[in-house]
Parts: structure tokens; sequence; C-alpha cells
């Protein structure tokens, strides 16, 4: 019975596992970098191009709201004069 438990829990361990890709807190609060705009555009773009997984729907959500967040907050502060 132990030899079939041990298997089991890990199993189920590794299923709850997720694998979805949040931005780093340290991205989200980095300053706007107005010279390094187009590229962080790009990855933001990147990011919120990632399809859901594993996660459930509303941290789906809130990490794409972050994302379109982000990505305005940038484009309103660093916009050509």
């Amino acid at each position: 019975m132990k030899k079939l438990l041990i298997p089991l829990a890990a199993l189920a361990l590794t299923g709850c596992m997720s694998v979805a890709q949040r931005p780093p807190p340290a991205v989200l609060a980095m300053p706007n970098d107005c010279a390094n705009r187009v590229a962080i555009i790009n990855w933001l773009t990147r990011q919120s191009q990632t399809p859901r997984q594993f996660e459930p729907e509303q941290d789906y959500e809130n990490r794409m709201s972050e994302i379109r967040h982000r990505m305005w907050n940038l484009r309103y502060y660093c916009q050509p004069v």
C-alpha cells in the first residue's frame, strides 16, 4: 500500500504546480524607461499573447490586466512631444 501512495502523492503535487508565466514584480514596478520603451512594449506584448495554461480564469485576467496597465502607463508617460 505504501508503494502505491508515494507515487500518487508525487503525481498529485506535480499536477498542482502552475507553469504560467507571470511578469516578475520587478518588471511591473520598474520605472518608466523611455529610452527602451519599444523593447519593453514588445516584451509585454509577447507576454500578453501567451495563452492561459493551467491557471484559474481570475488569475489569468489579473495577469492580463497588469500587462495592459503597464503598457498603457509606459506609452502615456513616454509619448513623443
